[in-house]
């Protein structure tokens, strides 16, 4: 499609005379006006020659036009002989005239002398607009016949495109006649007579190299001399757009269909090329000003074969390398320069009216490189060396089927959508922008791979429910947020690039076909497995920041999660949002920070290093799940796990190679995930355990083995232990106890259930007002409990048996409790031939030590309580001893001093002592004391003190009796001293202790 244009020549050339005048004034004239007899066409220039004849010298001359153009004198010249002026004047990129247009040329004041003027005046093209003149020369000569006439040579031209003018006066006395210099042609001849002839001719050349030049020629006979002088002038260059042209593939030439066009800022230009082919040069081409927008295109081509280009110009020389390639549009040339959306616009489709333009950018400056959806393939091209920026302000868009990046791409806030592929090559300068990538169907390929600056800001993925893959050619670097909306992230089988996100990484849809790369993520990591559940099963995903891990609709999470999964780094904390469970397949890595997630449970699965922690590391999840079919190692934690560790997997074996803390609320779970055909172990190998929580070993009712063995280690529970019981199974679950101390100190209730399993040393250290609830028969090699307060309830009917040891010492006051889960029922304790005892400040009740060795019954314990129903556990011997004694305060007459008497008046103390020497207590609350009061005594009304010493007694009442009823306690002492009083009734409270050193004992002193 061809449309109209702007005429523009290209070349130096004479278009016309426009105007002449040759006269004589028989008076003084200052000025002479010319009139315009043709159309002088705006843009081109006009010169002026004149020869001005008068008696004077050192004049000025001016010429103007009633258009306002403006004129300047270019050259002048002076012969005194003849009293003749020759002057060229010019007007460049004129206002248009025409026939009612006048030229003016004014000198000034001629000294009255008269005067005549000869002027030829010419119109050219091809001239700089602006400043042309670029040399002048003028010289002088007398008289000849002939004789030669020169301005004598300028100074070199600047540039090699100039036009000559060359202008020579003379007298006309002999009517002479002009002959030009060489490859000069004349413009015009012409003169007057009268009392001073004069004549003037005028001669052109143009030329195309640089040099010294001059205007000569000669006249055939001068009778006074002449003058001749030389103006040149600067073509104006034009210059040449030329590049290549390329099939879709960018190799094969294009064939000849169309014409190569060409436009300035919007205005198609008249040059152009016929012949399409592997190269192309536009000539001719006026040079357009500096940042000019040009468009390139094939004209009249088929859809499949258009192709446009846009550059901008540099301002200096031809435009070179622009690259015309099918369905492209290309950005550049080897001006390198940067071009946005709003230079695109100058010629798109609706600018240009042209359907061979095929791109369009609309009002709110969006970039659309296909719109009339003709193509595919069609693909924003930007050449090396060359800038594409959008839009600055970040308003504009950019939507392509493909992206290649040779230059760069300054994407500031744009949004770039692309339907096919992208190719980095060079530099993507991502600023904010989104680049969303929305292919439905086919494979369409994401490679930087030759890039210098590859990151992008935002990235998203949406087939729109179609079947769309687009697959990584290199590592993708996005330094905001990876969003996978619908359609698959492919990595590439067998190169594995890697993913690198900045902050959040998205994938609520769709699939993420990771492959065996690293995704490495600052914040969040969101990933859905509807689609597929398998899709980050070869990957590492590394949470290098503090964020969210959610990996939602994740079905079989024992067998589906991430190949290494690294959290918690340089001190940041990762929390698992999702309640499901997810498999590490080869390792879990938690750095100094934290990974969180109550309700998240994590099966590990590699060995023999499922799990590598930092010394600070913090693990809070609901569970982690030992899930390997080789022995597996379980580090520790400075901080400890505030996880439960589970062992799941058949045949799972966990050990450690360190010492473990399990924080209060999490647990120990060995039972193979609940089901009973699944066995595992969990070995000590002789470092420290502490369960915070509880230990569970067994599912119940299991066909396989579920073991701890804690040999040559100390275990410390503050929970409950519970060996799951045999039910129908057919194997036990159980603890092996080798040389290993168990030690309960819960401060809140714990159940131990044996189920058969025993201990080699139990220490118990709870200090909650239930204590520890033994719920089935255990043996024990020794058995220990020094906390005062401590209470420990024992299965009715169950039997606890010690081999070596038995250290059980509450204290005065804070006896250690040992009672049955059910009074009226026995619990059996046996102590073993050679058995240690340290049994002190017990209350024990309903136990029967029957089945003791003999040298262990009774067992006796010291300072302790039988609360009731014992058997063999106190001796059958009371032996309560009594001694009263007096001490003389003081008498009457010598009051406290030496040599005081029992005499009337005389104060006495009495100590009553109360002694155990047996082996047994007497029942609680069974000691009474009495004393009767001799009948000459007073009683002091102040009181009586009871002191408990060892006895483990409490004063519970002191009551008297009157002498005339001794034997009623009834009686209320009066005054200080009451004659009355016959006797004192002391009752106690409490169990009196005996078999100590010294002698459990109480005194009563008034």
């Amino acid at each position: 499609m061809i449309l109209p244009f702007r005429e523009a020549n290209s070349a130096i050339s004479l278009v016309q005379k426009v105007g002449g005048y040759a006269q004589e004034h028989i008076l003084s004239t200052l000025s002479i006006t010319i009139p315009v007899t043709t159309t002088v066409t705006g843009g081109n220039s006009i010169i002026i020659s004149i020869a001005w004849t008068y008696n004077a010298s050192g004049e000025v001359f001016t010429c103007s036009d009633d258009a306002g153009n403006s004129y300047s004198t270019d050259v002048s010249r002076y012969n005194a002989t003849i009293g003749a002026y020759t002057v060229i004047c010019s007007a460049h990129n004129i206002t248009a005239l025409n026939i009612s247009n006048n030229i003016t040329i004014t000198t000034t004041d001629p000294g009255g002398r008269t005067t005549g003027a000869v002027v030829s005046i010419h119109e050219f093209s091809g001239l700089l607009p602006t400043s042309p003149l670029d040399q002048t020369s003028g010289d002088i000569g007398g008289s000849g016949a002939p004789v030669a006439v020169s301005s004598g040579d300028t100074a070199i031209t600047t540039q090699a495109n100039e036009l000559l003018i060359g202008a020579i006066g003379s007298d006309n006395d002999s009517t002479p006649i002009f002959t030009t210099g060489s490859g000069y042609t004349l413009l015009e001849s012409a003169s007057f007579d009268g009392t001073l002839p004069t004549a003037l001719s005028t001669e052109y050349k143009t030329v195309s190299t640089i040099g010294a030049y001059r205007a000569d020629g000669s006249l055939s006979n001068v009778d006074w001399g002449w003058s001749a002088i030389i103006a040149t002038y600067k073509a104006a260059q034009t210059i040449s757009v030329s590049g290549s042209c390329k099939r879709v593939d960018q190799t094969t030439n294009c064939s000849d269909t169309g014409t190569v066009r060409i436009a300035v800022n919007g205005t198609l230009q008249a040059q152009t090329q016929t012949t399409v082919g592997g190269t192309w040069t536009i000539n001719g081409v006026p040079p357009p000003n500096s940042g000019d927008v040009i468009t390139v295109f094939i004209d009249g081509a088929s859809n499949i074969r258009e192709a446009v280009a846009v550059t901008k110009y540099n301002g200096t020389g031809n435009i070179t390398g622009v690259e015309l390639m099918e369905k492209h549009l290309s950005i550049g040339s080897d001006d390198n320069q940067t071009i946005s959306n709003a230079d695109l616009s100058q010629y798109d489709s609706s600018a240009s009216g042209d359907e061979d333009i095929f791109y369009e950018v609309d009002s709110s400056n969006n970039l659309t490189v296909d719109i009339f959806n003709a193509y595919t393939t069609e693909k924003l091209y930007i050449k090396g060396g060359n800038t594409f920026r959008p839009d600055s302000s970040g308003s504009g868009s950019v939507t392509s089927q493909d992206i290649e990046i040779n230059g760069t791409f300054i994407a500031d806030s744009n949004s770039i959508t692309l339907s096919g592929y992208w190719k980095n090559n060079a530099v993507f300068a991502a600023g904010t922008s989104t680049v969303n990538f929305i292919a439905t169907s086919g494979t369409e390929r994401i490679d930087s791979t030759g890039a210098t600056t590859a990151n992008f800001y935002n990235t998203t993925f949406n087939d729109g429910g179609g079947t769309a893959t687009y697959q990584l050619d290199s590592d993708l670097n996005v330094n905001h947020d990876l969003s996978v909306i619908d359609g698959i992230l492919n990595t590439k089988f067998g190169l594995n690039y890697a993913v690198n996100v900045g902050n959040d990484f998205l994938q609520s849809g769709g699939r993420v076909e990771a492959r065996s790369s690293t995704l490495t993520v600052a914040r969040h990591f969101m990933a859905d497995g509807s689609e597929i559940n398998d899709g980050y099963n070869s990957a590492s995903l590394v949470m290098n920041g503090t964020g969210s891990l959610t990996y939602s609709n994740l079905s079989s999470g024992w067998a589906n999660g991430f190949r290494y999964l690294t959290v918690g780094q340089s001190g940041n904390t990762t929390t698992l949002l999702s309640s499901n469970r997810m498999t590490v397949i080869n390792q879990l890595v938690v750095g100094s920070g934290s990974l969180g997630g109550n309700s998240a449970n994590i099966y590990l699965r590699g060995f023999p290093n499922p799990l590598a922690v930092s010394p600070n590391s913090r693990i809070d999840i609901n569970q982690l799940r030992f899930f390997g079919n080789s022995a597996q190692n379980l580090p520790s934690l400075l901080n400890g796990y505030d996880s439960t560790i589970r062992l799941s997997w058949p045949g799972t074996i966990l050990n450690q190679t360190e010492s473990v803390t399990i924080n209060v609320g999490s647990h120990l779970i060995i039972d193979g995930d609940s089901l009973v055909n699944r066995a595992a172990t969990y070995n000590t190998n002789g470092y420290d355990l502490v369960v915070g929580g509880n230990i569970q070993i067994g599912a119940g009712n299991d066909t396989a083995l579920k073991r701890l063995n804690t040999t040559n280690s100390t275990v410390t529970v503050g929970g409950d232990i519970e060996v799951r019981s045999i039910g129908s199974g057919s194997v036990q679950a159980d603890i092996i106890s080798t040389d290993s101390t168990i030690i309960l100190n819960g401060s809140a209730s714990q159940t131990v259930t044996m189920n058969g399993s025993n201990f080699n040393n139990l220490t118990v250290t709870n200090t909650s007002t239930s204590g520890v609830i033994f719920a089935d028969t255990f043996t024990a090699n020794d058995f220990t409990n020094t906390t005062p307060n401590s209470t420990m309830t024992f299965a009715a009917g169950q039997t606890y048996t010690i081999n070596n040891g038995v250290t059980l010492q509450g204290a005065s006051g804070q006896l250690l409790t040992l009672a049955s889960s059910s009074p009226g029922t026995h619990w059996n304790f046996i102590l073993n031939s050679g058995v240690t005892k340290n049994i002190d400040y017990v209350n024990v009740s309903w136990s029967d030590a029957s089945g003791s060795h003999s040298t262990n019954k009774p067992i006796l314990p010291t300072n302790s309580n039988n609360g009731g129903n014992n058997i063999n556990w106190f001796g059958t011997n009371t032996n309560i001893n009594t001694n009263k004694a007096s001490t003389l305060i003081s008498d009457p007459i010598n009051s406290t001093g030496i040599g005081k008497n029992h005499i009337p008046g005389a104060i006495v103390e009495y100590t009553i002592t109360t002694t155990n020497l047996g082996d047994s207590s007497p029942d609680t609350g069974s000691i009474i004391l009495t004393d009767t009061l001799d009948s000459h005594v007073e009683l002091d009304t102040s009181g009586i003190t009871f002191t408990s010493n060892n006895s483990g007694l409490s004063l519970n009442s002191v009551t008297y009796s009157h002498k005339n009823t001794p034997t009623t306690y009834n009686y209320l002492p009066v005054g200080s001293y009451d004659p009355n009083v016959a006797g004192i009734k002391i009752t106690t409270s409490g169990t009196f202790s005996h078999t100590d050193t010294p002698n459990p004992h109480f005194t009563v002193t008034y």
